[in-house]
């Protein structure tokens, strides 16, 4: 009988057989006969684990924010209550002779005294924007017959875009919040009103629809006090709409993504 003789293993033979071990085998192509191990789920796995991290990033986002929703010109807190924007228009002061200065200075005491619910004065600073201007220039530039006078128009357009950028010139924008925390904010709820707004969603959306309105009436009532008091010292005020509310607060939670992109108009976009 002849003998069998085994070949001594190499230095690196085990270490090549283990991390064979550890690669995945090759799926048979179509047709192939034998049997056929089945597939683990693993990138069915982390698909789900993917869409899974990106819910609870977009909840905790959500959660962050003070508001619900932004409805018929109006602000919607958490607990159902309201708040309008108004825009104020400003003054100089310093140029006032003394008397126009005392005479504001008592329209405004007696503004704050009249009313009966606190406010909110809020003052937004941001980076003028003449990104429109620059255009109409450019324009003007383009069709200019005269080379000189196309010449000219292009350096003045460079001259001023390069003037707001070193000189760091801001615009400001002045607000007053006028709230509303009536009757119709949402109190906490026992189970059993949990229970019955499941089994009747239809009487729960007519419930909150019909608190909505009165808040806004109360809080229409209110706005209408604000103006009124601001007009009497020389003060020109309008009540933001809601593409305006939204464009402010788009400025105000992305800072930097608002100066070079412009948001659409809320009829453009698709809200899910």
């Amino acid at each position: 009988m002849e003998q069998e003789v085994k070949k001594p293993k190499g230095p690196f033979e085990g270490i090549i057989d283990k991390i064979l071990s550890f690669l995945p085998t090759p799926k048979k192509p179509p047709g192939a006969k034998g049997p056929e191990k089945e597939a683990k789920p693993v990138e069915a796995a982390e698909t789900l684990k993917s869409s899974r991290a990106k819910a609870r990033v977009a909840a905790s986002v959500q959660r962050y924010l003070p508001f619900k929703e932004i409805r018929d010109g109006c602000v919607v807190l958490k607990n159902n209550a309201l708040r309008a924007i108004l825009m104020v228009s400003s003054i100089n002061f310093a140029l006032m002779s003394e008397e126009e200065q005392k005479a504001k200075l008592y329209a405004y005491q007696e503004f704050l005294n009249a009313l009966e619910f606190p406010v909110q004065f809020v003052i937004q600073s941001k980076m003028l924007n003449i990104s429109g201007y620059l255009e109409k220039v450019e324009e003007i530039a383009r069709v200019q017959e005269n080379e000189l006078l196309r010449i000219q128009t292009s350096e003045y357009k460079e001259f001023v875009k390069s003037l707001v950028e070193l000189a760091n010139i801001t615009s400001n924008h002045y607000y007053i919040v006028v709230p509303y925390s009536g009757p119709g904010v949402e109190v906490k709820k026992g189970i059993a009103d949990r229970v019955k707004s499941m089994i009747q969603p239809a009487q729960k959306i007519a419930e909150e629809k019909l608190s909505f309105e009165k808040s806004k009436e109360a809080l229409d009532l209110r706005v209408s006090q604000v103006i009124s008091g601001l007009s009497g010292m020389g003060l020109r005020c309008a009540q933001l709409s809601t593409q305006e509310i939204v464009e402010l607060l788009y400025t105000v939670y992305n800072p930097d993504t608002a100066k070079n992109q412009i948001l659409a108009d809320l009829e453009r976009l698709e809200v899910a």
